[in-house]
């Protein structure tokens, strides 16, 4: 809201513009109506909206790939009572925006793999996905290290009847990252990210060795270190080092680092793994082990907090801003904008249903993260390449991307795993793919009719 609201001293791209604008539709929809969070709630009504369509459409598809009836029950059943699905669509955060777009692009690429292409003969699915696309990597950056691995994936597993979506992907990629990223982000003054966003694995392992080893440098290692984390960071980093997140220290890292720089803080990140090893796959598991320990159950954000709209906060915020920027002009921006006391006892019951399903034997492990992120991916490999169904896989690999980002991060929030949350149901249906799902018949070549294998779901 302070960017919208052209508080900052500076348009920053450190999250989405894409995101940044679409939601500030809707609390100038808000403002216009008179009340900034009845914008908020029409996004919302919309945006979930859009994931019950994809869950839906989901399980025409799982019919389509003829997964049994019973099991297809089991899974609506799931879908229609697990509070996870309603409560991350709720939310007005750039994952769960991805998230929803991530539902039917993932599903569209089922499809065009369960057709063999033929689903791209109709122009307009060709420009339908072509927007997914865009929506993909405008929505999160990450949609863009997703998509072009999937395309490249579908031309080694499809040939020549990946040629469309080849194409598509490959156009959009080049028109977000040259047209959108390189000009359009020039032209509006936007700034990009910092780099210490790619950079956070090194970091933490960087903190981890500085908590574990003290005074265990070289000179060259603590002269590069020092440029880019200050000549405290040695008592600094261990400090704000926090095992399952890297915010704090990245935090500390000098956003604008010239490369030369970064490139001299890799040298003495490499060096120092070279000593230990150990504690570099100590620091890397910390951040990620939720992704596969199935006991840690995902938690939604249910609520705006009271005390986000109290002057006090409001002033917390004014290192975001401007200087010429006061705490009065910051609580015009936000303070209006909270979860209604009136919907507080709502709340607490909707949390105590939630708490009681995750605390049930069993049940449980339907509400863990390493759930969806890991176990049912890693199934559905296992499955597919017993099988020896290569199609399959390639309908898999946009949750396996997925998990890959979540290593990358390194991150295992609740919010990041929503794309596979969302997507398991194709992953499921997955394992029922056979050759004859990702095939075109004779007669079909031939101009004759379709089979139900093979029919594309144009709609």
């Amino acid at each position: 809201m302070l960017v919208d609201d052209g508080l900052t001293p500076y348009y920053s791209a450190h999250n989405p513009p894409f995101d940044t604008w679409m939601y500030g539709l809707f609390w100038d929809l808000g403002d216009a109506l008179g009340n900034r969070p009845l914008g908020l709630a029409l996004h919302t009504i919309l945006q979930v909206a859009l994931v019950i369509s994809g869950i839906a459409a989901s399980f025409c598809w799982l019919r389509l790939v003829r997964v049994p009836r019973s099991v297809r029950i089991a899974l609506f059943a799931l879908a229609c009572t697990l509070p996870l699905f309603p409560l991350s669509a709720e939310c007005m955060t750039k994952d769960y925006s991805f998230a929803a777009v991530f539902l039917p692009w993932s599903l569209a690429v089922c499809e065009y793999v369960r057709t063999n292409g033929r689903l791209f003969e109709s122009r307009r699915a060709v420009a339908l996905f072509f927007a997914l696309t865009m929506l993909l990597m405008m929505t999160k950056k990450t949609g863009v290290y997703i998509a072009v691995p999937v395309a490249i994936l579908s031309a080694v597993v499809m040939r020549k009847a990946s040629l469309r979506l080849l194409l598509s992907t490959l156009a959009a990629a080049l028109l977000y990252l040259v047209a959108f990223e390189m000009l359009f982000f020039s032209f509006a003054g936007i700034v990009n990210g910092s780099s210490r966003e790619m950079l956070s694995i090194p970091m933490q392992q960087t903190a981890r060795c500085a908590l574990e080893h003290p005074g265990d440098v070289t000179e060259a290692e603590n002269a590069a270190i020092t440029t880019v984390f200050g000549n405290d960071w040695q008592a600094v980093l261990p400090e704000a080092y926090n095992p399952t997140i890297s915010d704090p220290v990245k935090a500390l890292y000098y956003p604008y680092a010239s490369t030369s720089d970064t490139l001299s803080y890799l040298a003495a990140w490499a060096s120092q793994g070279v000593r230990h090893p150990a504690t570099y796959l100590e620091s890397f598991f910390a951040n990620t082990y939720e992704c596969a320990y199935p006991f840690v159950l995902m938690d939604q954000e249910m609520d705006i907090p009271a005390e986000w709209s109290t002057p006090e906060f409001a002033a917390s915020l004014l290192s975001y801003t401007r200087d010429d920027v006061n705490a009065d002009a910051v609580f015009d921006s936000i303070g209006g904008v909270h979860s209604a006391s009136a919907l507080e006892e709502a709340r607490i019951a909707y949390n105590n249903g939630y708490e009681a399903i995750a605390s049930l034997p069993i049940v449980n492990v339907l509400t863990s993260k390493a759930l969806y992120a890991l176990w049912i991916p890693l199934f559905a490999v296992g499955c597919l390449v017993y099988r020896r169904q290569p199609a399959g896989l390639l309908m898999v690999s946009p949750a396996l991307l997925c998990l890959c980002a979540l290593l990358a991060g390194p991150v295992s929030q609740s919010r990041y795993i929503t794309p596979e949350l969302y997507a398991c149901f194709l992953v499921i249906g997955a394992c029922w793919v056979t050759s004859n799902h990702a095939s075109v018949s004779r007669k079909t070549r031939a101009g004759g009719p379709q089979t139900p294998q093979n029919q594309p779901c144009t709609s």
